[in-house]
């Protein structure tokens, strides 16, 4: 072959390989177009997200401006609502200042009042030299107890029966006028003391009308007087006080009263037979077991009360009594003399009960729970509140008429209280006080001085519910002898 045989062929293989090496250049070029077409639409597609992230972005702070002016708003009314907070709490502060300055002779009427009754009558003293309505209210009192002193001194002559109910009836009229007058003046001057409903002055109007039920009595069966028996068991000072102040009531009406007292050795069968053996006497109108049953011995409590007759039970804690009062049979059953006590007391301010909202604080028998019943059926809300209760402030405050009895010397304080609310205080307690003889006081379930100046009515203690606790034990005695004698 001839060098320029072999240098063609060189040429046409070189010509070959720069046309292969040229399309895949070509390829290359056009993997690298596609590639780079690729490249943009994914340039645009994240293009267009972050315009998406943009947008959301814009809406976030949209929002987030809202937030921030709702935030502004709420802070502003807030403070706007702190500011009148503040500016309601300095209008109550400087009132309160104020009524303090007013009334500092009242609040030495009030303490004399809780030393006791002859204060207490010295308090009413004082506040009638400043008050016209209750001068006149006195006045009218006085005229009232003229009229029924006519009245008793007619009825021994021959009209008893008509005379005796139209006096009691002009008396417990006058009381309502005197306390209604009395309250009026108090808010008409813008004073926020509330009226005390004296249990006393209550008590002491019951007995003289029962006095001259007792007369009619005698008159009537030939001599024969209501006849009342206390059984004690054992010598507790406490019962001893309280068997004293029932003696006392009884002989002022003219009832014959007797006490006996067992030995605390007494045995429950001893105990029975005593209580069925008053049952059976014919001369005995009225028993009453007195509590607690002071013995060495085991003495079931309920048994021994509920082995008093219904008939005679003029305490009003046996079961048959209590199941009536529950069922709202108020006239076949004898209601317990202190819940009846507190009623005298509402209906004495004049207060309607029914439709009003009535909290009774303590759900003992003797108190609490038919306290319940007789609100109930007077047609009260009613409202129990006991140790279970989660919010007794909030209870309290609702309360148009509250009675307490808890046991719990000045619980119930008085910023609790709805304004003139008419409450009843149930509880008897002793606190310390070096300022006294025995180095004590008898105090309340409510703090007096503050609910002083927010009730509408309120009871002291003493001289409020303890008294009428008393004096419906006698009209309970009055009412058993008039049953058991007319069948």
């Amino acid at each position: 072959m001839s060098l320029l045989t072999y240098a063609e062929e060189v040429s046409v293989e070189e010509t070959q390989r720069g046309e292969q090496a040229e399309e895949v250049s070509v390829e290359e070029t056009q993997r690298g177009e596609q590639a780079e077409e690729v490249s943009v639409e994914e340039t645009q597609r994240g293009e267009q997200a972050e315009e998406v992230s943009v947008e959301e972005t814009q809406r976030g702070q949209q929002a987030e401006e809202v937030s921030v002016e709702e935030t502004q708003r709420g802070e502003q009314a807030e403070e706007v609502s702190v500011e009148e907070t503040q500016r309601g709490e300095q209008a109550e502060e400087v009132s309160v200042e104020e009524t303090q300055r007013g009334e500092q002779a009242e609040e030495v009427s009030v303490e004399e009042t809780q030393r006791g009754e002859q204060a207490e009558e010295v308090s009413v003293e004082e506040t009638q030299r400043g008050e016209q309505a209750e001068e006149v209210s006195v006045e009218e009192t006085q005229r009232g107890e003229q009229a029924e002193e006519v009245s008793v001194e007619e009825t021994q002559r021959g009209g008893k029966e008509k005379r005796s109910f139209a006096a009691g009836r002009q008396i417990m009229w006058i009381s309502r006028l005197s306390l209604r007058l009395s309250h009026a003046c108090r808010h008409g001057d813008q004073r926020s003391i509330a009226t005390l409903v004296s249990g006393n002055k209550i008590a002491k109007q019951v007995k003289q009308r029962l006095a001259l039920q007792v007369d009619q009595i005698q008159d009537q069966f030939s001599g024969i007087r209501p006849g009342l028996v206390v059984l004690q068991v054992g010598d507790r000072d406490d019962s001893n006080l309280y068997i004293s102040s029932k003696l006392k009531a009884a002989a002022e009406i003219g009832i014959n009263a007797k006490h006996i007292r067992l030995p605390s050795t007494t045995c429950q069968e001893e105990v029975l037979r005593s209580v069925l053996s008053l049952n059976a006497d014919t001369e005995v109108h009225g028993v009453i077991v007195q509590l607690p049953l002071d013995s060495v011995e085991p003495i079931d409590q309920e048994l021994i009360t509920n082995a008093v007759s219904p008939l005679k039970d003029v305490d009003g804690l046996s079961c048959v009594n209590a199941g009536r009062l529950s069922r709202g049979e108020l006239r076949d059953c004898f209601l317990p003399c202190t819940p009846q006590g507190c009623m005298e007391l509402i209906q004495s301010t004049g207060v309607s009960i029914a439709g009003k909202r009535a909290v009774v604080i303590g759900r003992s028998k003797i108190v609490g729970a038919p306290m319940h019943d007789l609100l109930l059926w007077s047609h009260a809300t009613v409202t129990v509140c006991h140790s279970r209760t989660q919010d007794l402030p909030e209870e309290v405050s609702r309360a148009d008429v509250l009675v307490v009895g808890m046991g719990r010397a000045e619980m119930i304080r008085g910023e609790w209280i709805k304004e003139g609310a008419v409450v009843i205080d149930c509880g008897i307690n002793h606190i310390p006080d070096a300022s006294r003889p025995g180095g004590k006081r008898v105090v309340g379930d409510v703090h007096f001085a503050s609910a002083n100046q927010r009730a509408g009515f309120l009871t002291p203690v003493p001289g409020g519910v303890g008294p009428m606790t008393v004096a419906m034990l006698m009209q309970n005695t009055v009412i058993s002898a008039k049953r058991i004698l007319q069948n």
